[in-house]
């Protein structure tokens, strides 16, 4: 992608429409798969005509890519952004949750989607890879030892997180982030 192409808004704007296209294709029917998704289909949803849809894309996998990778990168910098000390902090389990909550199309295809469980194995396993990654960084210990409560706390806060997007409760995403970092908090202690 050259930098004309990042700053222009009316390529923004076009891929932006493709990308919410493809959340409400796939959320329209739960049964619907990306490769059952016809670029002709994902056009006339979008509104936008085909050859401009290969300016930017191959396929329409690559415009679900894109999503991931642009999620993928949101949440690396913020995790890479944080002190080791506070990784588990209610700050810091917020700003993750914030990021993946306030992306329209993360947040949309794990809400009604059948790649729900995918785009959630997907977030899982950026933000184990990044937090690990640090760890061995900065404390080469016994991988295991980090590795496995790592993934076990981050799958219980993305299930939780899963279920709070679902859900109609009515508390907001701090309650959320501070009731999960009180439960970290013990998991590590312990």
């Amino acid at each position: 992608m050259s930098s004309n192409e990042r700053t222009d808004k009316r390529v923004i704007k076009t891929k932006d429409s493709l990308k919410r296209a493809l959340v409400t294709l796939l959320s329209k029917n739960k049964e619907n798969k990306l490769e059952n998704i016809s670029i002709i289909t994902l056009t006339d949803e979008a509104g936008i005509n085909r050859k401009t849809f290969y300016l930017h894309y191959k396929d329409v996998l690559s415009v679900y890519k894109e999503i991931v990778t642009n999620l993928q990168d949101k949440l690396v910098n913020a995790i890479n952004s944080m002190s080791l000390e506070t990784i588990y902090s209610d700050q810091a389990i917020f700003n993750v949750l914030y990021l993946i909550k306030n992306d329209e199309f993360v947040s949309s295809i794990i809400k009604d989607s059948v790649y729900s469980r995918k785009a959630l194995f997907t977030i899982e396993n950026i933000i184990v890879e990044t937090i690990y990654e640090r760890y061995l960084q900065a404390q080469p210990a016994n991988p295991k030892l980090v590795l496995e409560p790592l993934q076990f706390n981050v799958y219980g806060c993305l299930k939780v997180f899963y279920n709070y997007l679902r859900s109609k409760e009515d508390f907001d995403l701090k309650t959320l982030a501070s009731r999960l970092a009180n439960f970290t908090y013990k998991i590590r202690d312990d």
